[in-house]
């Protein structure tokens, strides 16, 4: 069979990292133990280390580097009764019996100054019983000065805008490692002369953002600020399965090239900190606001999450260094109670993800808040004039709704819409609208007219599907408001990339942990404009992987194949590409649609497809 084919393919650089292995070693010892390895460095080397602890008992634990043994070490150390990480320089004593230390750098192992008490309670005892910490030390001579950055558990430590230069003490030395009060194996452990990426673990996606380490699911409080996308998401960082929710957070320069940044929001006595939302706040907004003095600049952010307690509440929160620590601001908690009880519940029902958006009609303003009842399958509106204090305002049923996002969007033939996702599965597409008693409501659009759809039935709303593909879920977008943002005036969406929890077609994210060296929960999709189209009578969602086309990825051109016919039994026009990290862009000439398919990192008895048939 012959095809007239157009191929573009290109091969997207990354880091390699050249490294040695080191056999798994045990310490033990009370007080401060080292061991050193043969493996030195001077002072003008740079290096990499990075090791896996695995307490088996005991307080604290840590890699050494630049050492001389029974002289001098440094130490990237992590404390488990402290819930602290620290770089520590240890030097012998003037008499020459045993050692003195300075603390050069202290950190939380999970938290911050803002930590009240109770998230203290909560957190602690937990850190106090994990069961290994991944260590890994980047050491850059550069300009008679050299160059640290330490990461803990793949988070970088002691300020991760700082930029650290080690002291006149550092002149190089061996590595090796140490434990205090504590029985460890160390495991994991490569050494090499380049930094590298933990994305060269097996089963890791090469260009959708995963968390270094244990568990993830949604993503929360997308949002633009002072020159980031901030992805906060919900994680468990303490194994590889859903548990106790936290919010995760990283932040990217362009939605590609993203860094892990520390755990900002913890559980405390109202419950675990739940899916939510965030956008950016604005002085002179709101005056009610603004009397509370949440905020030392101009801006800041403001978020809402669900607190999953003794029932599901909804909590606000401010920050005011761009989302790294947030304060709950208890006093003004929205209550489940706000919303009608659904027959047949307990005390506690389904009553989550709140998504804060503003809604202007008829010359009026207000706050919408949607939060999802996945079960009892009732979308929630809440309505308020000043963020602070919320009323409810109408309900709907849709089947399964969970993290409801609300985009606004101009179409193709530009007019504006509101888009109401639900689950990242479906959509509905209208407006929100103020009727005559000042309450908010959702107007569907359809064909057959315009609909309020608290007057419809669940059977009656039918939504659109949006996502086709079993491996998406939870889609929140991006808050951008700032003109400076290559994506300013557009709706760019993300997606727990985990299959529909439930249903036939989607896996079980917690039956990947077997196979997941570190992490688990499948990360997040590639970041998508979602648009309009307007066909025929209706509006259909589009959706548009932003790594499409795009000049922030750094491309080599492998092959260029222009109005070429071959035939696919003999030809293989791929032979030079030889790569995990691709992008091919191709036209065919398929009047029949047969079904088409690239073969990929072929292998003695395996092979990779990607492929187009007009089934699905």
């Amino acid at each position: 069979m012959k095809k007239k084919i157009l191929i573009l393919f290109y091969i997207l650089a990354f880091s390699v990292f050249t490294f040695i292995n080191v056999n798994a070693e045990t310490l033990e010892g009370e007080g401060n133990s080292f061991t050193i390895l043969e493996n030195s460095y001077d002072i003008d080397e740079s290096f990499v280390y990075t090791a896996r602890a695995n307490f088996a008992s005991g307080q604290a634990a840590g890699i050494v580097f630049g050492a001389k043994e029974n002289e001098y070490y440094y130490v990237l150390n992590m404390d488990r009764y402290e819930n602290s990480v620290k770089l520590i320089y240890f030097f012998k004593k003037e008499s020459g019996e045993g050692f003195d230390d300075v603390v050069l750098k202290s950190d939380y192992f999970i938290g911050n100054d803002k930590m009240t008490q109770a998230e203290k309670d909560m957190v602690y005892p937990k850190v106090r019983n994990i069961e290994n910490v991944d260590f890994k030390v980047v050491i850059t001579p550069e300009n008679d000065k050299v160059y640290a950055e330490f990461f803990v558990d793949g988070i970088k430590r002691f300020g991760v805008d700082e930029t650290i230069i080690l002291d006149e003490n550092y002149v190089g030395g061996n590595l090796g490692y140490n434990v205090f009060n504590a029985k460890v194996d160390f495991t994991d452990i490569e050494i090499g002369k380049s930094d590298y990426s933990y994305y060269t673990e097996m089963y890791r996606q090469q260009y959708h953002f995963s968390q270094f380490k244990n568990w993830n699911n949604d993503p929360n409080g997308l949002v633009y600020y002072e020159g980031y996308y901030h992805l906060f998401f919900q994680h468990h960082p303490f194994s590889k399965y859903w548990s106790d929710m936290y919010w995760g957070h990283a932040r990217s320069k362009d939605l590609l090239h993203w860094e892990q940044l520390p755990i900002c929001v913890f559980p405390d006595e109202l419950g675990y900190a739940w899916s939510g939302s965030a956008m950016v706040y604005h002085k002179g907004t709101n005056p009610e606001i603004d009397k509370l003095n949440w905020f030392s600049k101009d801006t800041g952010l403001i978020a809402f999450y669900t607190a999953d307690g003794a029932k599901q509440n909804q909590v606000i929160m401010s920050s005011d260094d761009g989302g790294m620590t947030w304060t709950k601001h208890k006093e003004y908690v929205v209550s489940q109670d706000l919303v009608p009880h659904p027959a047949g519940f307990g005390d506690k029902f389904d009553c989550r993800d709140p998504k804060v958006f503003i809604v202007e009609d008829n010359g009026q303003k207000l706050y919408g808040m949607v939060v999802s009842g996945m079960n009892p399958e009732t979308v929630w509106l809440l309505q308020s004039t000043d963020m602070l204090h919320w009323s409810f305002a109408t309900s709907f049923s849709v089947f399964r709704p969970e993290c409801v996002d609300v985009l606004r969007i101009k179409a193709d033939d530009d007019t504006m819409h509101t888009v109401l996702t639900l689950e990242g599965r479906e959509y509905l597409v209208g407006e929100f609208k103020i009727n005559s008693n000042n309450k908010i409501y959702f107007e569907k659009y359809s064909a057959a007219g315009n609909f309020d759809v608290t007057s419809l039935t669940k059977n009656e709303i039918q939504p659109s599907k949006m996502d086709f593909g079993p491996d998406s879920y939870a889609t929140q977008s991006f808050y951008i408001d700032d003109t400076t943002s290559k994506y300013y005036g557009k709706s760019i969406s993300v997606s727990w990339f985990s299959g529909v929890p439930g249903a036939e077609a989607s896996a079980d994210s917690g039956a990947f942990a077997g196979v997941r060296t570190k992490w688990n929960g499948s990360g997040f999709t590639i970041p998508v404009e979602i648009g309009l189209k307007k066909i025929g009578d209706e509006y259909v969602l589009t959706q548009t992987p932003i790594t499409l086309d795009n000049d922030d990825l750094d491309k080599t051109e492998l092959v260029n194949i222009t109005d070429q016919t071959y035939n696919p039994e003999s030809d293989n026009v791929l032979s030079v590409v030889n790569t995990h990290q691709l992008e091919i862009f191709a036209k065919f000439n398929n009047p029949n649609k047969e079904e088409i398919e690239f073969m990929l990192n072929i292998g003695e008895n395996e092979y990779t497809t990607v492929g187009w048939n007009p089934i699905d």
